[in-house]
């Protein structure tokens, strides 16, 4: 993967976990907030 590719998939992940954290989805992860 290029650097872009690596910066954009870092991007989703970190705006999917803030989106979790917002619905409170990562009380049934275990509150690790490390899931895909």
């Amino acid at each position: 993967a290029t650097q872009r590719q690596k910066r954009m998939i870092k991007n989703r992940e970190s705006a999917a976990r803030s989106r979790e954290r917002k619905q409170g989805l990562h009380r049934r992860t275990g509150g690790t907030g490390h899931t895909a």
